[in-house]
């Protein structure tokens, strides 16, 4: 199970379902966010030319990190690859300080100063991965999420959180062992920018 699916189980579970029965995940890789995030990773860690907004992005990821590490021993690294037992992603960068590591994800736009469960549920997610790589010896007790109209979200994480985590993978478990997709979601605005919206209202359940 990756990361993503348990943001998408969160935001809409009939797009998780169809994904992963119908093999759809490809057609998200190529999104707006995704690229836009890959080349930012990218104008961080290589002296290659970046457009203006990655850039600008870059620069404010760049102050918020020195924030963090500002007086302390530091390790910073981008684009990690995490993978525990059947769960895996990929986060954007890691913060690494005195014994404690921050997961950081970075984002296109945000539309809440609120923590939606999507973004909740994905950055536990990728703590639960930190504190169980053998390479990363530190605990993790906030995540945090870059989005590129500066501002900063964060999460922090207790004792419950990683129990909220095992819950919803077996949720999610649950869920592709059914026979049929759960209903259309009842809050339409959510399909308008959904890849799947077209197949997800061709079907006859």
């Amino acid at each position: 199970m990756k990361v993503k699916d348990l943001a998408d189980y969160s935001y809409c579970k009939r797009k998780l379902y169809l994904s992963k029965r119908f093999g759809l995940e490809l057609l998200d890789n190529h999104s707006e966010n995704v690229k836009f995030v890959n080349d930012t990773v990218e104008c961080l860690t290589s002296s290659l030319n970046c457009n203006f907004k990655v850039k600008k992005f870059a620069g404010f990821i760049e102050s918020e990190t020195n924030k963090l590490v500002e007086g302390k021993k530091s390790k910073v690294l981008f684009g990690v690859n995490l993978k525990s037992g059947a769960l895996s992603g990929r986060v954007d960068e890691l913060i690494i300080t005195d014994g404690e590591i921050v997961p950081v994800k970075f984002k296109l736009g945000n539309n809440s100063k609120n923590v939606w469960d999507s973004e909740k549920i994905e950055m536990i997610a990728y703590s639960y991965l930190v504190q169980n790589t053998r390479r990363f010896n530190g605990r993790v007790k906030t995540a945090k999420i870059f989005y590129a109209d500066e501002t900063v979200k964060t999460i922090h994480l207790n004792e419950l959180s990683f129990k909220l985590l095992n819950a919803r993978i077996k949720e999610i478990n649950a869920l592709l062992d059914e026979s049929k997709p759960p209903r259309i979601s009842r809050n339409r605005s959510k399909c308008e920018a959904c890849s799947f919206k077209d197949f997800c209202y061709s079907l006859p359940y």
